[in-house]
């Protein structure tokens, strides 16, 4: 029959404790997590979220994604009349909306940041067409 020193009996009795505490800090864990759930059910609840049967108004964050969009379509399409409506988007490369303007000069499609949207009004043809006009009309004027 094997005997164990004293130090293997002491090492196996920490490795248990180590084990108890780390079972222990793991349930204490999930403790927190259950109340916190729990006390979120409790608050949804307690007249926070809306009762079966009654229809409820749907709010502007509340209505789906594609929804929101139109409204914000409508929106722009009355400040700014060169938005075509539905092409509202979303690039995600540059983390902003996007938009398609039709040309007020030639009517042609460009898409733009609707940041932008208060200074862009022509395709870029058209835009580099408009300054080239300009800068003749300055030179005119100088040259006078």
């Amino acid at each position: 029959m094997k005997t164990a020193s004293k130090e293997g009996r002491l090492g196996l009795i920490k490795k248990r404790v180590k084990k108890s505490k780390a079972i222990k800090a793991n349930s204490m864990i999930l403790d927190r997590i259950r109340e916190k759930n729990a006390s979120k059910a409790k608050a949804k609840s307690n007249g926070h979220a809306p009762k079966k049967g009654k229809a409820t108004k749907t709010t502007k964050s509340e209505a789906p994604k594609f929804e929101r969009a139109r409204l914000v379509d409508k929106d722009l399409k009355k400040k700014y009349p060169q938005v075509i409506l539905g092409t509202l988007g979303y690039d995600k490369a540059h983390h902003k909306q996007t938009v398609t303007i039709a040309c007020v000069d030639c009517k042609k499609k460009r898409d733009v940041f609707t940041s932008d949207l208060f200074q862009v009004t022509r395709c870029v043809e058209c835009t580099a067409e408009r300054r080239q006009e300009r800068r003749r009309e300055a030179r005119k004027a100088r040259q006078e």
